[in-house]
């Protein structure tokens, strides 16, 4: 086990390795941490400790803000670590790891999902949950009758975990749904039951009525064979009847089409007249549209070529107002930089280009001033370096100086236990004599002398070395304190002095090229050397111009001209157009007459047709009549067949439903027998599983052996003087057997209550009776820790009361893996091949093996 930062424990203590350890005694002071250890290892398998309560962060050693315990245990034959810390930010959170380890110490996590589903697999690792732990296995400080002081039914619930009879109890509540189940299973097997006889009671029987149907079909279909028939021969007359009134009522629609086509046609054949007319006047003037259209093409030909140069003359005369533009443009940024590096040069290169000799000097002197603070910080750092070896002197001489104390403190006990009239030799355990205890209480006085003297001594070199360490500590932090305020002023004036001369050096190289640049620009503006591209461009735009040769008045001639000969365009469209379109309107008016030709010769053998169609459609009302009257008759048969075919339709589904019924019936009872069957089954297993079944017999099993266990070790620890008797069942007033788990006490002056006996010897009985439970936990099969922790009750007996428990646990050592015992008295603790000794020192407690 490893801990760190758990109560009076820090992050210095080093792990509790208890791998081939028997039998071991953890001692020390009272409030010196040994129960804390057992509160650690608790905690960090089952997340609960004697303090904290529901308030964790009580673990956490005071001033620091986390905990945390790693235990690493055997179960199964595979090695498991546990890491549970507690952080205390917030309302503060607990973290539980769980790891499989393997031979070379690697760790495989197996954590759950969250710290509950972690707990429940670590509780089902250990085999046990805190409660069944601390009663049995872990005689908690204080708490050594817990079991003895319960209640018989909470005893039986401590028993039935420590026999792993929490198995039981799920097995029960399995039982227990499953009878209910095959219970509500008989309920709802014997309503289906009932409502199946109710449904199949309701149905008569169909048979005699599904005849008398079969019967009246056969006879109906012979006569609806005949008015079928009858029904055809009525429809095709009249069908053929209908299909003549349709082309009756086609050809009056086609006469009408075609009066309306005709009058059509002539009206366009009089358009086209119209346009042959209009195109032979326009063939007439052809000559003189053609030589109009092609005047107008003449001036519209002189009014694009003037358009087009006075598009490039607006062009040429832009460009060269915006080149003359750039020109003026060009030196006024000449006159403006000229201006610029004039002001530039005088008022601010020349005089930074002139400090740098006066920056070299003040440099110099900053210079002597680092040296000679370099030579005071080192003379700091030796006293700092002096103190901090004197720190380490200090810690060791306090460590001597608490070890001196408590092996004076345990000379001084054992010089006490030489002065009692029993006392025995602390080696061979044999009674000594009074001369025997003269000498060596002579020679543990003089051995204590000693321990005082270099008690005194430590103390004088310890208030020495704390002298010196403050006085070195106080001079070093004063004067570090000022040097660090001149060494920051020191590197403050290093900047700005470094500052300062780059400034210079950099104003003396801009002064050499600035001066050159200067003087170029002066030459430039005299001599108008400057914007040439844009002077030469100019120059060649001014040529252009007089070689377009362009006229505003000569271009508004031209204009007023294409406007006066566009009608001429217009008249030359139209003769085109007749001249491509008069041989076809001609041809197209050929065509109109004969098409009106021929849709007159139709009109007339249309109008012939209508009378003869006529003729027939007189007797179309007889014909209908005849037909309603033969399908109202094929009707009347078809609803009657209809209805008997639904009527024995419905009939059959009876007798399909009652030999459905009578199969769902056998199906439901056969259903109900074996709910039933099942339902008895779990009733029997409910019984069986619950506490007064197979659990009470198996505890009625245990109780023996856990009572002959503990009346051996209480006759050990008490020469046979006490016993106690486990009953498990007691007579009830009404005459009948109560389940119990009782505790009978008796000495030889017969049984009394627990609560008569003295505190020495409550604790025998209370040890003796969880030592036995212990044994029955540790023998349970497979369960890991088989491990015994006693933490309280050896001050309540006296010397041969203490060595009779302790005869009573070396009795029982090979019953369990581990035996712990802890006590703060010191003629115990050399009983115990190991011990664990525990003190608590300014820095935290801490233990070790001897």
């Amino acid at each position: 086990m490893t801990v760190r930062n758990f109560l009076c424990y820090r992050d210095d203590v080093p792990p509790l390795d208890l791998r081939g350890i028997h039998v071991a005694c953890l001692c020390g002071a009272n409030g010196h941490g040994k129960s804390a250890l057992l509160d650690a290892m608790t905690w960090c398998l089952w997340g609960q400790a004697r303090t904290g309560g529901q308030n964790y962060n009580d673990l956490i050693a005071y001033g620091e803000t986390e905990c945390r315990v790693e235990v690493d245990f055997l179960a199964q034959g595979q090695t498991y670590r546990v890491i549970r810390r507690r952080r205390a930010s917030g309302q503060g959170r607990t973290e539980v790891d769980l790891f499989i380890v393997d031979d070379s110490d690697v760790a495989r996590p197996v954590t759950g999902n969250s710290v509950r589903e972690t707990n429940a697999k670590i509780q089902q690792l250990v085999g046990m949950d805190y409660n069944t732990f601390v009663n049995t296995a872990f005689l908690l400080q204080g708490r050594s009758d817990e079991f003895t002081r319960k209640n018989p039914a909470d005893r039986k619930t401590v028993l039935s975990s420590v026999l792993g009879l929490e198995l039981y109890d799920i097995w029960q509540t399995a039982a227990r749904s499953q009878r209910d189940q095959w219970q509500d299973n008989v309920i709802r097997a014997e309503g289906a039951l009932s409502q199946s006889k109710s449904a199949l009671d309701a149905i008569p029987d169909p048979t005699g009525e599904l005849a008398a149907v079969a019967k009246r079909l056969t006879a109906l279909a012979a006569a609806l064979d005949t008015a079928s028939a009858d029904v055809d021969r009525h429809r095709a007359t009249v069908a053929e009847l209908y299909r003549k009134r349709d082309e009756l009522d086609a050809a009056e629609q086609r006469i009408s089409s075609l009066t309306k086509d005709i009058e059509q046609a002539e009206v366009v054949a009089n358009a086209i007249v119209e346009r042959i007319a209009n195109a032979r006047a326009l063939l007439e003037r052809s000559e003189e549209i053609r030589a109009g259209a092609l005047g107008m093409e003449k001036a519209r030909t002189e009014l694009n070529r003037l358009e087009e140069a006075r598009s490039e003359y607006d062009r040429l005369r832009n460009r060269r107002a915006a080149l003359h533009t750039a020109i003026d443009r060009e030196r006024s940024g000449l006159v403006a930089e000229t201006n610029h590096l004039e002001r530039r040069i005088s008022d601010e290169l020349e005089p930074q280009a002139g400090r740098a000799e006066e920056i070299a000097g003040q440099m110099a002197e900053l210079s002597a001033a680092e040296q000679s603070l370099s030579y005071d910080l080192n003379s700091v750092q030796a006293d700092t370096d002096t103190a901090a070896a004197l720190q380490g002197e200090i810690a060791l001489r306090e460590a001597e100086l608490a070890r001196c104390v408590s092996e004076g403190k345990e000379l001084r006990v054992k010089q006490t236990e030489m002065q009692s009239a029993d006392a025995i030799c602390p080696l061979c355990r044999i009674p000594l004599g009074e001369d025997a205890c003269a000498n060596i209480t002579e020679w543990y006085e003089s051995e204590i002398q000693a321990k005082l003297g270099l008690h005194g001594e430590i103390k004088q070199v310890l208030a020495d070395l704390t002298g010196r360490h403050r006085e070195l500590i106080a001079s070093a932090e004063q004067r570090r304190g000022s040097l660090a305020q001149r060494q920051r002023q020191l590197q403050q004036a290093q900047g700005r002095l470094e500052q300062e001369l780059r400034q210079s050096d950099a104003a003396r190289e801009q002064l050499l090229a600035t001066r050159p640049q200067l003087e170029a620009l002066q030459k430039a503006l005299a001599a108008g050397d400057f914007a040439n591209d844009e002077r030469i461009e100019a120059a060649e735009i001014e040529r252009n111009i007089a070689a377009l040769a362009y006229d505003d008045a000569a271009r508004d001639e031209a204009y007023r001209q294409v406007q006066s000969l566009q009608h001429w365009d217009a008249e030359h469209r139209e003769l085109q157009s007749a001249m491509a379109r008069l041989p076809d309107d001609e041809n197209e008016l050929v065509k109109n007459h004969d098409q009106v030709a021929r849709w007159h010769g139709e009109l007339i053998s249309m109008k012939a047709g209508q009378d003869a169609a006529r003729e027939a459609m007189a007797d179309l009302p007889n014909r209908e009549r005849e037909l309603t009257g033969a399908e109202a008759k094929l009707a009347a048969l078809s609803a009657e067949r209809d209805e008997l075919l639904a009527m024995q339709g419905r009939l059959q589904g009876d007798a399909e439903r009652r030999s459905a019924l009578v199969e769902e019936l056998a199906a439901l009872q056969r259903r109900r027998n074996d709910a039933q069957t099942e339902q008895s089954i779990y009733a029997d297993l409910f019984a069986a599983f619950g506490r007064s079944g197979v659990p009470a017999m198996l505890i009625d099993a245990a109780v023996p052996r856990i009572e002959a266990e503990a009346n051996h070790l209480l006759g050990r620890m008490t020469d046979n003087r006490l016993a106690l008797k486990l009953e498990t069942q007691r007579d009830r007033r009404d005459g009948g057997v109560a389940e119990t788990l009782d505790i009978l006490i008796s000495d030889e002056l017969g049984a009394r209550s627990y609560d008569l006996f003295s505190g020495g010897e409550a604790f025998r009985i209370n040890l003796a009776l969880r030592i036995a439970l212990s044994k029955v936990l540790a023998q349970r099969m497979g369960l890991p820790l088989p491990t015994l922790f006693i933490d309280e009750g050896f001050g309540t007996q006296d010397a041969a009361g203490r060595e009779r428990i302790v005869d009573a646990i070396a009795s029982i050592q090979d019953d369990f893996e581990k035996i712990i015992v802890i006590t703060h008295l010191e003629e115990l603790k050399d009983l115990f091949p190991v011990r664990i000794e525990v003190l608590k020192t300014p820095a935290g407690s801490q233990f070790w093996l001897s």
